[in-house]
């Protein structure tokens, strides 16, 4: 061997050398984490992103409906002011002579409590006290009629001085009798706000269900992973063994040297073909992990390790069984059953905006002015000076275009609504009905490969015995060799085929949460 060829081998078999053990180094820093699939499934449940954000849905549409409830907490006012009128002296065509000038200080304070109730009634209940003073100025001569005795007029130099309490305390009341009364905008909120938390739990409800079967999924791609990974190295070993068997009958001169670089070919193949299948099983590691966390990095170091295999138990499957599943159990048909109800309920609001608008009214209290705050309380604590007053008012829209045009909309939005639900049903059943299907068909698979695969490996194992003995070339070896790894291979998809297809119908049937034993809170 010529010394430059000598010196690049010895080079290239260091890089591989510094490269094998850069690898183990790495390989020997992983963390490795052997997971079931309810480990996965719980981990998932705490830490995927997707649940995290979709759980903040139902709390955003809680926070709402409560909101529009606040509508009936009473609101409590506290009031003072402080007024001052100085008004000039005003002539008076109805009287004889000049009202007089005068100054008003006013200083009204009190509480009051207002609100409303359901069914459209609204109270008002207040109590205002107010001080009054009021400072008059007469001109001196406006009552010397009455007699020498009033020489400055009827009170000293013309001025009259007038202090007060004023006091107010009652009621008023509203009630709507037709338009408003048994659903009003305020009800139409709340009422639609309480079907849109409930849209939004089951839409959450209906998104763990579906990340829950993608975890299932998932993990079944990564159990898959491994078992390809393990057919493959059988190929690669078998394919090893033969290129040295072969090698052995070209020195022996039983065999050519074509037969060499067919059985080399063979080997190469089957090691290309395993480099795929272990890029295919971190592909499905790094999707599994990147549902069951929502800090991907910390698992970057950890080497996923399934601790469940692939098995075919049967589960009869009963169509019919599995459609009444669906139809009582599914969330995405319960959400579109609330937001029909809650259609019905913006068509009640729609129809009660046809009637006209009847409203009755009343107040009652009492009133009371005295010169001193505790004498008029007294007063009015008593009863003294009562007010009260009743009333109707009847408004009648002349044509009513909005309401009878909002009422029709409305009509056929819950029409649509309907036929909505109906095509969502007739969807869910051909859903399941596939599901079902396919569950049956990749269970027959299952057994169809395995019986596949034995009697592959039986007929590899006679074609080696015959190579051995002679009577067979090594291409042909090699033929049944093929045959026995895609047999493994399809018998292992079929069961990872299988173990999903049994999610999917969890998943399409709205069980999969009773499958796995999970109890969801949404409150």
């Amino acid at each position: 061997m010529p010394k430059r060829q000598l010196i690049l081998r010895i080079l290239f078999g260091n890089a591989i050398a510094f490269c094998a053990l850069t690898a183990s180094g790495q390989q020997s820093n992983a963390t490795v984490r052997s997971l079931s699939l309810r480990d996965c499934i719980e981990t998932a449940l705490e830490h995927n992103l997707n649940l995290q954000i979709g759980r903040l849905s139902p709390a955003v549409a809680r926070y709402r409906w409560k909101t529009s409830r606040g509508i009936y907490d009473p609101v409590l006012t506290l009031s003072a002011a402080k007024t001052f009128v100085d008004q000039p002296a005003q002539l008076d065509p109805k009287k004889t002579g000049t009202d007089a000038e005068y100054e008003l200080q006013a200083d009204p304070f009190g509480p009051g409590l207002s609100g409303r109730l359901p069914y459209g009634l609204t109270y008002n209940f207040n109590w205002i006290a107010t001080y009054a003073h009021v400072f008059t100025i007469f001109p001196s001569n406006v009552f010397d009629l009455t007699g020498p005795a009033f020489v400055n007029g009827f009170f000293p130099n013309g001025l009259r001085n007038t202090n007060a309490w004023f006091q107010t305390a009652g009621v008023s009341l509203a009630q709507p009798l037709l338009r408003d009364f048994w659903i009003d905008i305020y009800s139409l909120t709340i009422q639609t706000n309480k079907k849109d938390l409930q849209i939004s739990e089951q839409m959450f409800k209906g998104l763990v269900m579906t990340n829950i079967a993608a975890v299932e999924t998932n993990y079944y791609d990564v159990v898959l992973g491994r078992e390809q990974i393990k057919v493959q190295r059988k190929s690669l070993e078998v394919a090893s063994q033969l290129l040295s068997d072969v090698q052995k009958q070209v020195r022996a001169g039983t065999l050519r040297e074509l037969d060499t670089k067919q059985a080399e070919a063979a080997v190469e193949t089957a090691r290309s073909v395993l480099a795929g299948a272990e890029g295919a099983y971190i592909t499905a590691k790094n999707n599994l992990k990147n549902r069951l966390s929502d800090r991907l990095q910390d698992w970057m170091s950890t080497e996923i390790e399934p601790s469940e295999n692939l098995l075919a138990i049967n589960i009869p499957s009963d169509s019919q069984e599995s459609w009444m599943n669906a139809l009582t159990s599914r969330p995405d048909l319960l959400a579109m059953r609330l937001e029909l109800e809650k259609q019905h309920i913006v068509l009640r609001y729609y129809h009660n905006q046809l009637f006209p608008a009847l409203n009755v009214t009343g107040s009652y209290g009492f009133q009371e002015e005295m010169h001193s705050f505790s004498d008029s309380m007294n007063e009015l604590r008593h009863g003294a000076n009562a007010y009260y007053s009743a009333g109707l008012l009847l408004s009648v829209p002349v044509r009513n275009v909005l309401a009878r045009n909002n009422y029709n909309a409305g009509k056929v939005a819950n029409q649509q609504a309907i036929l909505s639900m109906t095509k969502l049903q007739q969807d869910i059943i051909t859903e399941v009905d596939n599901a079902v299907k396919l569950v049956q068909s990749t269970f027959i698979q299952v057994g169809a490969t395995r019986k596949a695969r034995e009697f592959a490996e039986a007929a590899l194992d006679s074609q080696i015995k015959m190579f051995n003995a002679g009577e067979v070339t090594p291409f042909m070896v090699l033929e049944f060799q093929r045959n026995v790894t895609a047999a493994r291979s399809a018998e292992v998809l079929a069961l990872a085929e299988f173990n999903k297809a049994k999610a999917l119908l969890a998943l399409s049937e709205g069980t999969i949460l009773q499958k796995h034993n999970i109890n969801l809170k949404l409150h």
